[in-house]
This record gives C-alpha cells, structure tokens and sequence, in this order.
C-alpha cells in the first residue's frame, strides 16, 4: 500500500483494474480538483454515511 501512496504523493494517478476492466481511479486531490472532479465536503459526506 505505501508504494502506492508514494506515487499519488507524486502526482501520479492509479488506475485499479480487475481481469482488464478498470473501476477505480486514485488522484491526487490537487489533479482532482483541477481535472473538475468532486473532492468537497459534499462528496465525503457521502462516503462517511455509506
């Protein structure tokens, strides 16, 4: 997992795939937010209910 944190820490983006089909993508929030992507309170709420 830290290998992995390490490159989002550089501003790399992670693509999770299972038999070839992506269904996850990890950004760094400064790519996120400038890509439009929902990173705000809002959106992490969500998360935290679910």
């Amino acid at each position: 997992m830290s290998f992995y944190v390490a490159k989002v820490k550089r501003g790399e983006e992670i693509i999770i795939s299972e038999r070839g089909v992506p269904f996850a993508k990890i950004v760094p929030f400064k790519t996120a937010a400038v890509s439009g992507h929902d990173v705000g309170r809002r959106r992490e709420s969500k998360i935290r209910s679910l």
